[in-house]
């Protein structure tokens, strides 16, 4: 009688188990980036004047001296090093907040301002993206559409591009609209940057946070040249829907650059 010839068994050491599970979770990763891509995340340019400024060597702020007895010897952690950097104090509205700014960046620092791109990150975190001197001379500016535009209700101060609905002069005046246009910047040299203001002429509104009627609001922004830029207002409250002429101007120092007129109707 023959005794049956036992099968072979199937089995993966535990770095092939590790590189399989590594294998599939790439694979899934692909197929749901490529199955629901996520949009990337708004980024805006602003200026800041500096306050002050102070030069910090490398430093370890969590483990200043710490060394780790290791199985091949004794090492120090480089990760939690901090590079040499200066410390930048910025202005930001009424409040001081800092900034490091990286050695190669210094020459940055001999401007009364700053000016730099970030991003809010998902926990509330603004993340430096990356600094830029303010070398751009304009020349002039393209209105490349007018109206009223679809904005992020829930987040209307997001920095995204606004979408037209209608090429108008002639505004409802109703609560949630959107209105003013985009404009690109000229000048040279190509994509830098440069400082311009924002400015609204309206009828007078009453803020109930304010003594006096309002007629004008000014803000000043950070542009690239050759990029796409918007000039709108959203109306959000009752004391804001006031019918009459609404200006709207790019400016440059006095010389006003681009112009724009609506006109606020009851709906």
């Amino acid at each position: 009688m023959s005794t049956p010839t036992p099968h072979p068994q199937f089995r993966l050491s535990k770095s092939e188990i590790l590189s399989y599970g590594i294998l599939v979770f790439t694979v899934l990763y692909v197929v749901a980036a490529f199955l629901y891509p996520r949009s990337p995340k708004p980024t805006q340019t602003e200026t800041f004047k500096i306050v002050s400024k102070e030069f910090v060597p490398e430093e370890n702020p969590y483990l200043p001296n710490y060394r780790k007895r290791g199985r091949y010897g004794t090492f120090r952690p480089r990760s939690t090093l901090i590079p040499a950097h200066y410390r930048v104090y910025i202005q930001w509205g009424e409040e001081t907040y800092t900034i490091q700014v990286p050695l190669n960046k210094a020459y940055l620092l001999k401007h009364e301002k700053i000016a730099f791109t970030y991003r809010i990150s998902d926990d509330g975190w603004l993340r430096l993206l990356e600094f830029h001197e303010l070398n751009g001379h304009t020349e002039s500016i393209e209105i490349l559409e007018f109206g009223i535009f679809a904005v992020s209700h829930e987040n209307p101060a997001s920095f995204e591009q606004p979408k037209l609905i209608s090429q108008t002069a002639q505004v409802p005046a109703k609560i949630g609209t959107a209105f003013g246009f985009t404009f690109k910047t000229k000048g040279s040299p190509p994509s830098s940057y440069t400082e311009l203001t924002l400015e609204s002429v309206h009828p007078g509104l009453n803020d109930p946070d304010s003594d006096q009627p309002i007629y004008q609001n000014e803000l000043p922004i950070t542009v690239k040249l050759g990029v796409n830029d918007f000039h709108y207002y959203i109306l959000e409250y009752d004391w804001e829907l006031v019918p009459g002429q609404w200006i709207f101007k790019v400016k440059n120092g006095d010389r006003v650059l681009a112009e724009k007129t609506f006109t606020l109707v009851k709906p």
